[in-house]
C-alpha cells in the first residue's frame, strides 16, 4: 500500500520553481553520464523545450500529495546515423529514491505513452546503458546495441497500443 494519498501527472510549465526542481532531478538522475552537464544547462534546455512548443517534445511531472517526485518525457533525436530515423524518444525517467518501487515510474511511462498515442504515434524508442531488464518488464524490445561516448547503449522500442 502506498504511503501517499494523491498522485497527479501534469505537463511541465514555465513556473520557475517547477523548472528548477525538474532540472535538479534531471541532473541527479543523468548528470553523471554527461561530463558537461549542470543544473543550469538543464534549466536552459527545459526553457528552450517550452519555447519551441512542439507537442511531440514534452516533460511530464509526477506529484505525490502536491510534491514533485518524478519526471519523464520525450525528445525527437538522439544518437548518430544508426538512430536518425527513430523518433520520438522516451527519456529522463526519474523518480526520487524514497518513492521508488511503488509503480510511479511505470505510471509516468504510461502517461507519456498515452499522450504519444493521442498525437498519433505508434511506437517510441529509448536508450539505456543499464536498465534493459526494467524496460523489458514494461513491454520494450531490444532492437540494437551501440557504443556511444565510450559506453554501450541498448536501443529499445515499444509499440504503442491504442487506448480506448
Amino acid at each position: 500500500m502506498p504511503k501517499w494519498s494523491s498522485w497527479q501527472v501534469r505537463s511541465l510549465t514555465n513556473e520557475d520553481e517547477q523548472i528548477s526542481k525538474v532540472a535538479q532531478m534531471k541532473y541527479d538522475g543523468f548528470g553523471k553520464y554527461y561530463k558537461e552537464s549542470s543544473v543550469e544547462k538543464y534549466i536552459l534546455g527545459l526553457q528552450k523545450q517550452l519555447e519551441i512548443q512542439d507537442p511531440n517534445v514534452f516533460t511530464l511531472v509526477g506529484y505525490v500529495d502536491g510534491k514533485i517526485v518524478g519526471i519523464a518525457g520525450t525528445y525527437l533525436k538522439w544518437g548518430n546515423d544508426k538512430t536518425k530515423d527513430f523518433s520520438p524518444w522516451f527519456g529522463s525517467l526519474y523518480v526520487l529514491p524514497e518513492y521508488r518501487k511503488q509503480g510511479l515510474g511505470y505510471q509516468l511511462f504510461c502517461s507519456v505513452k498515452n499522450k504519444l498515442n493521442h498525437l498519433g504515434h505508434s511506437r517510441i524508442f529509448l536508450h539505456t546503458p543499464n536498465q534493459e531488464n526494467l524496460y523489458r518488464k514494461w513491454g520494450w524490445s531490444l532492437i540494437m546495441e551501440m557504443e556511444l561516448n565510450g559506453q554501450i547503449e541498448k536501443i529499445m522500442e515499444h509499440l504503442i497500443t491504442c487506448i480506448p
